[in-house]
């Protein structure tokens, strides 16, 4: 028996009427190589089209990538659950002792868990800001490098929505004076525009937010800021 094979018997010739048919059968060589057509459909004038499988291996680089970056966010999530405590509920209730228990088990990658955003397009410290929650907002800021500017729901920072809510004179947290001037002070911008232009200044007039408009005033906030 010769020991070089021809073409045709390779892909099956012999057991199948055409190359196409038999690499329907090995779906692995459909699946990587394209055939391009010669003048006759014969296993000999078919060639391998090395630009489509260089083309092929970029698109499955893309979702290898793709299911990477999937794979992470599930992780995120299993690792909450796994803590029996939501980020984004623990921030709105104030639970810092919930937030402390999922900053030891996601040290590694806490900027990246601290700045995820929920279905709502919002951070936890946009929870903790809306609410007032002084040590809460310090603590996802200094220990867990949440992004003081980061942009949410329609464009809004957290320093939109700790601007955007009346003080309820019921509340009994006594950190609201504390959370605008402190978020002004780790860098958030006082001047900052949503998707719609408005900054937080607009937001506590829009809301007859007198208190927080001082606050805002009292930190530099430009009154002359109109919509564009």
């Amino acid at each position: 028996m010769s020991k070089s094979k021809t073409r045709r018997e390779i892909v099956g010739k012999s057991d199948i009427q055409s190359v196409t048919d038999s690499l329907h059968i090995h779906s692995p060589l459909n699946n990587e190589y394209q055939l391009i057509s010669t003048q006759e459909t014969t296993a000999d004038n078919y060639e391998l089209n090395d630009n489509q499988v260089k083309k092929r291996h970029r698109l499955r680089m893309k979702k290898d990538a793709r299911q990477k970056n999937i794979g992470t966010r599930l992780l995120n999530r299993q690792v909450s659950t796994y803590a029996r405590c939501d980020l984004f509920q623990a921030a709105r209730d104030g639970h810092i002792d919930q937030l402390k228990l999922l900053q030891e088990n996601n040290y590694a990658n806490r900027k990246l868990f601290f700045n995820e955003q929920d279905e709502a397009k919002l951070t936890a410290l946009h929870y903790a800001a809306r609410y007032y929650h002084f040590n809460v907002c310090k603590y996802l800021i200094e220990d867990c490098q949440a992004d003081v500017n980061s942009h949410g729901e329609n464009g809004a920072t957290p320093l939109h929505w700790a601007s955007r809510f009346k003080f309820e004179k019921d509340n009994q947290n006594d950190s609201y004076d504390k959370v605008i001037p402190y978020l002004i002070q780790k860098g958030a911008n006082v001047n900052t525009r949503d998707d719609c232009y408005s900054t937080p200044l607009h937001y506590a007039c829009e809301s007859n937010n007198r208190r927080c408009a001082e606050l805002l005033l009292e930190n530099y906030a430009d009154i002359e800021v109109e919509y564009p």
